[in-house]
């Protein structure tokens, strides 16, 4: 994958293939961005493409950084398929 970190922002850029059937090779990409809004806020959307499935999501997500940790939350829905969504919560520690 390629990236590139700007300032306060960050793109980023993957693609994984699939050779193991050369006459039909699956691939995957993904793309995002990340904005860190005062250092503290980190504000990211995406796109993911999975060839193995034919699945094309979006996602966006946002959290808060401090020294002793971070919390993130993140939601991700299939483009062609509505019902299918996840939301995610973590916290992280930073030792």
């Amino acid at each position: 994958g390629v990236g590139y970190l700007g300032s306060s922002w960050l793109l980023a850029f993957d693609f994984v293939t699939n050779l193991s059937d050369k006459d039909d090779p699956r691939f995957r990409y993904h793309a995002g961005a990340e904005y860190f809004l005062a250092g503290q806020f980190p504000l990211r959307i995406g796109y993911q493409y999975d060839g193995d499935n034919e699945r094309h999501r979006w996602c966006l997500g946002a959290g808060w950084v401090a020294k002793w940790g971070a919390i993130d939350i993140g939601y991700r829905q299939d483009a062609h398929r509505p019902p299918d969504r996840e939301l995610t919560v973590a916290l992280r520690f930073f030792l």
